[in-house]
């Protein structure tokens, strides 16, 4: 089969879409060795050999394009139908692994569409990514003849909002990112790591307040945040300025070796995130056998399958008794990192392979699946 998968991500960005392209399309790599893999950023007529800034870059065998292609360049191409499956020399199936909906002439597309927070959660966006959002997600809706998703909440919030018809919508889990094994990272207490873009769905602020209120005022334990800077972060970044030193900790964004020492030191994990397409962060933090903390009626509480303590996120008393439990309960953590390790076994990238090739198997074929 040959196969042609937008990388952009992979070469560009370091969030979640970023990991599931780069992780995906190294078990397919592995996975189905006879298959072509033709990657393309947005320009695909030159090609392109670079290694990202953190060094994980794509498989040898797949055969990578990359570049910039302007907007004028692409509203062209789709007015005289010249398709994105022609200029990587002919494919049997293009599959959008983002928000960039490059045409195909004669290839059935096949799409991944993370999350409809932004239907679900809409405080937490701004007024103009909420429009733009809406506005690609409907269009790749329209074109794409599968559609994959994450997780259950995912497919129900997108044939909710959506006219998307449900035959053609396929949950396809993610797996665990792949990190070096690292000696645990130390530092002068006990602490609990989050790990995540500073924004509101995040719920990094309450988090902070809960912390400090719990542990940190009192100097029994640290805070340390992961994540680029994102929006709407203003008063995130106010809350950590204010906290007290060596209370709440932020590294921004940090490298697959430094993160995996933060992993491996933590005393336990908080996620505590207000809605999430899967939660990736979550899943590392259980396939690190870490005790962790979520956030009630997200899929992250469907993923975590009792080995994590549920809790209200928008009641910061409810965060504050749940991080007091993680980092106090000897006897409770035990419990969760056992739990941890199988419930992280059922998630595979190799899985998420098959299963996503399943997909583009039904799409070359024009079938509906059973």
């Amino acid at each position: 089969m040959r196969i042609g998968i937008d990388y952009r991500p992979g070469l560009y960005g370091r969030g979640g879409i970023a990991i599931y392209v780069r992780e995906l399309v190294a078990a397919w790599a592995a996975a189905h060795p006879d298959d072509q893999l033709r990657l393309y950023g947005h320009q695909m007529r030159r090609r392109v050999i670079r290694t990202p800034t953190d060094g994980a870059g794509p498989p040898p065998a797949a055969d990578l394009r990359a570049g910039r292609l302007p907007s004028r360049a692409l509203s062209w191409l789709m007015k005289v139908g010249v398709g994105a499956d022609t200029l990587l020399g002919g494919v049997d199936v293009l599959h959008w692994t983002d928000y960039t909906t490059l045409p195909s002439r004669s290839a059935p597309v096949v799409a991944t569409i993370h999350d409809c927070l932004f239907e679900e959660l809409a405080d937490c966006y701004t007024p103009g990514m909420r429009a733009g959002l809406r506005r690609t997600t409907s269009r790749i809706v329209a074109r794409a003849a599968q559609l994959i998703v994450p997780s259950q909440r995912t497919r129900d919030a997108l044939l909710q909002h959506f006219d998307a018809a449900s035959d053609r919508v396929h949950i396809v889990p993610h797996g665990p990112r792949h990190l070096p094994e690292v000696e645990p990272e130390q530092r002068d207490r006990p602490f609990a790591l989050c790990v995540g873009t500073l924004e509101p769905r995040k719920n990094q602020l309450r988090l902070i307040r809960a912390f400090r209120r719990a542990l940190g005022d009192a100097g029994r334990a640290e805070l340390v945040l992961v994540g680029s800077r994102g929006w709407l972060d203003e008063d995130i970044l106010a809350a950590i300025e204010q906290a007290p030193t060596g209370s709440v900790t932020w590294l921004d964004a940090v490298g697959p070796s430094r993160l995996a020492g933060l992993y491996a030191g933590a005393r336990a994990v908080a996620y505590p995130s207000l809605g999430e397409g899967f939660g990736l962060p979550a899943l590392e933090a259980l396939h690190a056998g870490k005790p962790l903390l979520v956030g009630t009626d997200t899929a992250c509480a469907d993923l975590v399958d009792g080995a994590a303590i549920v809790v209200d996120p928008r009641s910061e008393d409810a965060l504050a008794d749940g991080l007091l439990r993680l980092m106090d309960d000897d006897t409770l953590r035990g419990q969760l990192r056992q739990r941890a390790r199988d419930v992280a076994a059922r998630y595979t990238w190799e899985s998420t392979a098959r299963a996503t090739r399943a997909v583009y198997q039904h799409a070359v074929r024009r079938e509906v699946p059973v």
